[in-house]
């Protein structure tokens, strides 16, 4: 339970943390930044050389600050336990061992087929 109260007491730290990053991130409506300086480019055109959307750009940091605040307020779960996780590893690495297995006998009988006149895939 040490963990769980060493997260407890910094939670508020965190929290208090993200919020500043929030508000310093943030621009009123209508105001813009100051001009870029010598090598630097807007928003629109590095959007436009990546080929993403510029909304995308505009939304991530504040989903990302969304989802932080959510999860050091607990109100998302994980996905698995350390224990889970530790118990499906033996079945993954047999399933892995498997599919490497049957790509290794398609690549043979592949190879068998071409030898052997038959058409190239």
């Amino acid at each position: 339970m040490k963990l769980d109260e060493a997260i407890a007491a910094q939670t508020p730290l965190v929290q208090s943390l993200l919020d500043s990053v929030a508000a310093i991130g943030a621009d009123p409506p209508g105001i813009t930044r100051d001009a870029y300086g010598r090598g630097e480019e807007g928003i629109s055109a590095r959007c436009h050389r990546e080929a993403i959307a510029q909304s995308l750009c505009y939304t991530w940091p504040k989903d990302l600050l969304e989802a932080g605040k959510r999860r050091l307020a607990g109100d998302t779960a994980r996905a698995a336990t350390s224990g889970e996780v530790k118990a499906v590893r033996p079945k993954s690495r047999a399933l892995k061992k498997i599919v490497a297995e049957q790509a290794l006998e398609f690549r043979l009988l592949k190879k068998s087929m071409i030898a052997d006149g038959g058409e190239r895939a």
